[in-house]
């Protein structure tokens, strides 16, 4: 809107310009007020936005014929004349700066000091009078060094007074060890930007501001993500029933930081708070879009079980060192084995929809030079991981492997295989593998 509103004043060889000012009788460059009882959406946003923008434009002075000088801005550091004035009885709207010039071109300060104060006098002849010689005044944009209209100095300005880069609200997001959609989601939770159905009616895109979910008359985002009733039982399992009120009945920013700051574990969870915590709203807000678009969602019991798998995964990507909040994180990445030695990457993934999973891998040697892969597709997850590395590696019951007690406690890290069903070491056995 305020780069519509600066070209409104600024470009007058345009032709939606000439036929707005035309429209709407603009007799002036820069009226003081736009607003008109009948006019489009478009122009009534403009009104609305209009008293901001004079705030931030001011006058090239050129000839003095079009700034007039009461009300439009043309003096640094003074902003429009008329609160200067001596004498409050005094309003002549319509006198402009080449008004107030002596028959020699210069400033007529004998008049000027019988209506101002004469520290703003001072201000006034600092500005070189006008010239007919001069071009036409033209209007500037007072964010920009050069006065020219950017979007972004715009938007600066704009959010200037509500946008602090060093609140430490904003570090503890961007220094989250979780992926960036993670992080911009958390951003967007703090400035109470997600589209929930309170913030579309808020935006004219619908008419009903309740759960989609539940049926709760104003579908909030603390609602979504904490009020739920659905939601709220998965927290009242994880949460330990001392610290109830203070998490249930905490703000929206206040629940948010002091879940990311927080050092210690949720309940029997021994992960991290702040990256469970992360990572458990954003599968509940993804949980509620497919509700809302596709008709289905996974179960939450799923939601929390995906929520820690995520969590589990990034604390697997952070070295020892690094889970101080201070430390350099550094996410995991392939490194060459010891000479002699080869290295074996593993990934699978899982749809709990369809029952239906995959897992592969591949041989690396010390120069990153290709060996051997495997992939295999399996309808039955339960087994999948366990199976395919006997299939991949040939072993049989009994038999001494080197490294299979690392690979078994791998798996049992992410619950492929239950903590109690191995010793881990380095025989091979048949276990039940889930």
């Amino acid at each position: 809107m305020h780069k519509l509103a600066f070209q409104l004043v600024s470009s007058s060889t345009s032709m939606w310009v000439t036929t707005l000012r035309q429209k709407y009788r603009l007799l002036t460059t820069c009226p003081l007020s736009i607003a008109r009882r009948n006019c489009s959406p478009l122009w009534r946003a403009l009104a609305n936005i209009w008293d901001s923008f004079l705030d931030n434009i001011f006058w090239l002075v050129g000839d003095g014929h079009d700034v007039y000088l009461w009300n439009d801005t043309s003096v640094s550091n003074l902003g429009p004349l008329r609160p200067w004035l001596s004498h409050a009885s005094f309003s002549i709207d319509h006198m402009h700066f080449a008004d107030m010039l002596q028959a020699d071109g210069n400033w007529n300060t004998s008049r000027l000091s019988s209506l101002l104060d004469p520290v703003v006098v001072s201000y006034v002849i600092g500005v070189p009078p006008p010239s007919l010689d001069d071009t036409c005044d033209m209007v500037a944009w007072r964010c920009t060094p050069t006065g020219v209209f950017t979007v972004a100095s715009a938007y600066e300005c704009l959010l200037s007074a509500s946008w602090d880069a060093c609140d430490p609200k904003w570090a503890c997001i961007w220094s989250l060890p979780v992926t960036q959609q993670i992080r911009m989601f958390l951003w967007l939770v703090l400035r109470q930007r997600l589209l929930t159905n309170v913030e579309r009616v808020r935006r004219g895109l619908s008419s009903d501001p309740s759960c989609s979910c539940c049926g709760c008359y104003n579908e909030s985002i603390l609602h979504i993500l904490r009020d739920c009733p659905p939601v709220r039982s998965i927290w009242q399992s994880i949460i330990p029933q001392a610290d109830h009120e203070c998490f249930f009945g905490a703000s929206l920013e206040h629940w948010i930081v002091s879940n990311i700051k927080a050092s210690r574990a949720f309940g029997r969870d021994t992960l991290p708070r702040s990256l469970f915590f992360s990572s458990f709203i954003w599968q509940v807000w993804k949980r509620r879009n497919d509700f809302v678009f596709n008709g289905e969602c996974l179960p939450l019991p799923d939601i929390y079980r995906i929520g820690f798998v995520w969590a589990s995964h990034f604390v697997a990507s952070i070295p020892d060192a690094a889970m101080d909040s201070h430390a350099a994180i550094d996410l995991i990445k392939w490194t060459a084995p010891p000479h002699d030695w080869v290295s074996l990457n593993t990934d699978a993934a899982v749809s709990s929809s369809y029952n239906f999973g995959a897992i592969g891998g591949v041989l690396r040697g010390p120069a990153g030079d290709w060996l051997r892969g495997y992939w295999i597709l399996h309808n039955a997850v339960k087994t999948v991981a366990w199976e395919a590395f006997t299939r991949f590696a040939g072993c049989r019951q009994g038999e001494r492997r080197d490294g299979l007690s690392k690979l078994k406690q791998y798996f049992s890290y992410f619950g492929y295989i239950p903590n109690s069903s191995f010793n881990f070491t380095e025989d091979f056995t048949v276990q039940k593998v889930y």
